[in-house]
This record gives structure tokens, C-alpha cells and sequence, in this order.
């Protein structure tokens, strides 16, 4: 289920003040830093390089590494990679040198504040009705269910909507 902050990082000492406008950007879906001068959004599935850039390469693995620590890991040379899920959800990959050779890449998956319910995808036409009622019942059911599909397609955004229909006491395995 998804969790209900509205800051990826509250309560934390990150300093985020140069990707902080593409945090709270609400049309931006993902933040790519690929090392200290190319940093790109996804906004509606189209990939934009900005004009923002940080000081150093230093800064960047700076940032990797509070980030990992905010939410219990750490990045270091002998550990280059993490994956972690942030307080509002948003899901984020560091690599860092040396397997990163061209600068420490971060990529931050952000998800919507704005809950999406199967109703609203149904009046949307992203599914039918006779689809939405089909998914509250399998959540209802406790059902299996497989989801599956490409980069930005919606599946966690499905995954949490039928979710609504799940039992709180139930226990889901993702």
C-alpha cells in the first residue's frame, strides 16, 4: 500500500535543494542524475535533459550516499548499489563508482500524491467497468494476481488501487 507522506524525505537531513523544484514538480515522474551535469526528467513518458547541475561529482555521491542513509543503507565503494523506497513511496536506484565510471547515477521513481481508485479508472476509460468490478472483486477474493508491463505503464498504480479491496488483515506479497 502506498504511504501517505507527502515528502520523500521528511524528518531527514538530506539536502535536496537542487533537484527540490523537480521534487515537487508534480508532472515530473522520474528524476535521472547521471553524475554531476546531466540531470533528466520524465515528464508524460518523454525523457528532458534540465539546465540543473551540481558543483562537483563529489556532490552528487554526497547526495547518493545521505540518501542511503536516510533510509538505513549505505553506498560505498565496496557496496555500490542500492535500491530503496522512500517515505512517500518513490522508489530510488544509486550506483556509484566504481561501477558508475562516468559519475554516481540516481534515479528517483516518484509517484503521485493524488490516490488513483479503480472507479476513476474506469470513468477515465483507462479500464472498463465490468473490469473494475472484476479487480475489487479479486481483491475482495483474495485472489492471486499477476501484474505485468513496461516502465511507467501503471502497475503500481493498479497494484494499489485494487488494494483498496484487500482485507486489512490480509498479508500481500509483492
Amino acid at each position: 500500500m502506498l504511504v501517505e507522506n507527502p515528502k520523500p524525505f521528511a524528518n531527514t537531513d538530506v539536502d535536496l535543494s537542487v533537484i527540490a523544484p523537480l521534487i515537487e514538480d508534480e508532472t515530473v515522474t522520474d528524476i535521472l542524475i547521471n553524475g554531476c551535469n546531466n540531470i533528466y526528467v520524465e515528464r508524460r513518458g518523454k525523457l528532458e535533459l534540465t539546465t540543473i547541475s551540481y558543483p562537483t561529482e563529489e556532490s552528487v555521491l554526497e547526495l547518493a550516499t545521505m540518501i542511503a542513509k536516510a533510509v538505513g543503507r549505505e553506498i560505498y565503494e565496496g557496496r555500490p548499489i542500492t535500491d530503496a523506497r522512500l517515505m512517500d513511496g518513490s522508489r530510488v536506484n544509486i550506483i556509484a563508482p566504481p561501477l558508475a565510471v562516468d559519475g554516481t547515477m540516481i534515479s528517483i521513481r516518484k509517484f503521485s500524491r493524488r490516490r488513483i481508485t479503480l472507479d476513476m479508472m474506469a470513468e477515465q476509460g483507462n479500464i472498463s467497468e465490468q473490469m473494475a468490478e472484476f479487480l475489487k472483486a479479486c481483491g475482495k477474493s483474495r485472489l492471486n494476481i499477476i501484474i505485468s508491463g513496461g516502465t511507467g505503464s501503471g502497475k503500481t498504480t493498479l497494484l494499489n488501487a485494487i488494494t483498496e479491496y484487500v482485507d486489512a488483515g490480509e498479508r500481500v506479497v509483492t
